[in-house]
Order: C-alpha cells, then sequence, then structure tokens
C-alpha cells in the first residue's frame, strides 16, 4: 500500500490477459474527503484517463483488467491523500 499525495502518480503492473487486475483506494488517515479523486491510465496507450471520486469511509474498488499485460498510471487529481493498491504484484 503507497500513500499518494496530491498530484502524485504510482506506475502499477497488471495481470496477463484473461485475468483480472483490481485497484483500490480510499482516504489516507487524517484525510477528509473535500476534494478526493483518482485517475488512471494505460500507460503508452491512446485511451483516456479514467477519474472517480473517492468517498470518505469507503474502499474503492476499481477493474483496471482493460489494462491487462500492461501498465496503469494511478495518480491523484484531488487535494486529499489517499491510500493506493492492487491485488496484483509482480515479483
Amino acid at each position: 500500500m503507497a500513500i499518494l499525495g496530491s498530484g502524485g502518480s504510482l506506475v502499477y503492473t497488471t495481470r496477463p490477459v484473461g485475468q483480472t487486475t483490481k485497484l483500490f483506494v480510499k482516504l489516507a488517515p487524517g484525510s477528509f474527503g473535500t476534494l478526493a479523486y483518482v485517475s488512471w491510465h494505460i500507460v503508452l496507450c491512446c485511451k483516456d484517463w479514467h477519474t472517480r471520486a473517492v468517498n470518505p469511509g469507503l474502499l474503492e474498488k476499481i477493474d483496471i483488467s482493460e489494462a491487462a499485460g500492461a501498465l496503469v498510471q494511478v495518480s491523484n487529481t484531488g487535494t486529499d491523500d489517499l491510500e493506493v493498491y492492487t491485488d496484483y504484484i509482480n515479483l
């Protein structure tokens, strides 16, 4: 799990084609959720960024499987710090 500050971004790997990968996002401790947004897109792809509001007290589960086998860049496009992780770790 990583803490992603406002304007920060991370890159995650995804599972191979035919398998699912989930992105999990919630407000970091001490954040209020007044302007909490996460955005993501497939690296080196022509698709637009996806953006979702992050609601206080909820763990957002986002299916990023359309990026199967690729890298996904995740960015904090709000002002509140976010906790971000996926269910896939490629060692």
